[in-house]
């Protein structure tokens, strides 16, 4: 019998990165424009890349964390992201951007 316990997987934190700095991008973009609405220019470019990051980064990082691959830390860090993404999604709703399931 193997007990070993997995090694973390490489990427995860990038992934963990990119997808607090798109979060924090969000709230910024809200802040410059209070008034932003999901047929404003601005949000476009941003959506595209929500998009992205929600369909392969997200899944990815719920994928692993369901196997238990993730490390102490970066499991902290997706229940947090987990946590902030809850915390956002009357404004994710309100752009119409892609909603995040984890």
């Amino acid at each position: 019998m193997n007990d070993r316990i997995p090694p973390a997987v490489a990427g995860t934190e990038r992934d963990l990165d990119l997808l607090f700095d798109q979060l924090d991008r969000l709230h910024q973009l809200v802040r410059d424009d209070p008034g932003l609405s999901a047929d404003s220019d601005g949000l476009y470019d941003f959506s595209i890349m929500w998009g992205v990051l929600l369909s392969g980064r997200l899944p990815r990082l719920a994928h692993y964390s369901d196997q238990g691959r993730l490390s102490a830390a970066g499991q902290a860090r997706f229940d947090e992201l987990r946590n902030r993404l809850r915390k956002a999604a009357p404004l994710i709703a309100r752009l119409s951007l892609a909603k995040p399931r984890t």
